[in-house]
């Protein structure tokens, strides 16, 4: 199965990378390609339902972004199930 997931301003690359090799470990999980600046990943597994997927990325990766006072803050990503990404539509269109 394969699951295309949006997570908009993930561009902690520490955080992303970390996050690409915890689920390369999980069981089930056979390719993941990422790309923060297309906001998308994409997870080729054999689960039929993605919620862990989502959990595991929900818990796990964050953004940074400059705050008013100039420092720069941890944001929270909120993962969502896509069926197509700016990263995947040339791809798709390329195979069709």
């Amino acid at each position: 199965m394969r699951t295309r997931i949006e997570v908009e301003n993930a561009n902690c690359r520490y955080c992303v990378d970390a996050v690409r090799r915890e689920l390369l470990a999980r069981p089930g999980v056979h390719r993941v390609e990422v790309s923060s600046t297309a906001g998308c990943l994409e997870v080729d597994h054999d689960h039929d339902d993605p919620a862990a997927l989502i959990e595991l990325l929900h818990r796990s990766l964050h953004g940074s972004q400059v705050a008013d006072n100039g420092e720069v803050v941890m944001i929270t990503i909120d993962p969502v199930v896509t069926y197509d990404c700016s990263m995947h539509l040339p791809r798709l269109a390329h195979r069709l």
